[in-house]
């Protein structure tokens, strides 16, 4: 039976102090993790859990204690299908007196890829699904906003990748979607014990393309949300050359060879 767990006074676990890496192993994908509690003024005796999630699935694993800690040998992550966008959250949990309370903790944690090392989690992660009928693609969320294609239209994502055709007519909308609901659903200002949320990784991105700030939380117009996401689309599409891009894709094949 799982112990319910006491959040009060919790302190952050440095992101840097955290590498976790999810790679495939059989027909299923196991994980890697180091952590580092140094610093941090924590009892050793105080345990060391390590969680996995997607949406409301979730799987968690003893790790030891901050003191001494055990790297469970079955880290199979068996809750999950193959490429679910899985997070991971680390906690140090009190085991004297007050037990179960989170001393420290850091959530959203993206995995890395062991080949490359980078963030194994995109902005806007593409994914090949079924069950879409007539539509090509649409835009889900899931703890972040996810762009599913149509798997039975096998063109679709190499179109996406390759043709600015195709590219630059459907990342403007989806992106300005991306924007109003982060604000009108507040994702910004959800509670994010280590950072690293959806939200703000959004506006961060929003931010590097359009130096003026959202709308507060206090003046969030529907309207005013609106303006704001069309100045940082149309910056985004200037930045990339969006029009002058597309009228070069339509021109005739020969075209584009000669301007080579």
């Amino acid at each position: 039976m799982i112990r319910r767990l006491n959040y009060t006074g919790r302190r952050r676990i440095p992101r840097e102090n955290i590498r976790i890496a999810i790679y495939r192993n059989g027909d299923a994908e196991e994980f890697d993790a180091r952590v580092s509690c140094a610093g941090l003024d924590l009892p050793d005796t105080a345990s060391l859990l390590v969680e996995a999630y997607h949406k409301s699935d979730w799987m968690r694993f003893d790790f030891g204690t901050v003191g001494q800690i055990v790297i469970p040998r079955d880290r199979r992550l068996t809750a999950f299908y193959l490429g679910a966008r899985v997070l991971f959250r680390v906690k140090a949990v009190s085991t004297d007196g007050e037990s179960g309370k989170i001393l420290a903790e850091a959530d959203r944690i993206v995995p890395l890829s062991p080949d490359s090392g980078q963030d194994r989690d995109p902005l806007l992660p593409v994914r090949v699904v079924d069950g879409l009928g007539s539509q090509v693609w649409r835009l889900t969320w899931e703890g972040g906003p996810v762009l599913e294609l149509n798997r039975q239209e096998p063109e679709v994502k190499r179109l996406l990748t390759s043709d600015p055709r195709f590219k630059w007519l459907i990342l403007p909308q989806v992106m300005r979607s991306i924007l109003i609901r982060v604000l009108v659903e507040g994702m910004d200002e959800e509670e994010d014990v280590g950072g690293g949320g959806e939200g703000q990784r959004w506006l961060d991105f929003a931010r590097s393309l359009h130096p003026v700030a959202p709308p507060k939380s206090d003046d969030r117009d529907i309207e005013l949300i609106e303006n704001w996401a069309d100045d940082v689309v149309a910056a985004f599409c200037g930045r990339n050359n969006v029009m002058e891009n597309w009228r070069w894709s339509l021109r005739p094949q020969e075209d584009l060879f000669n301007r080579i």
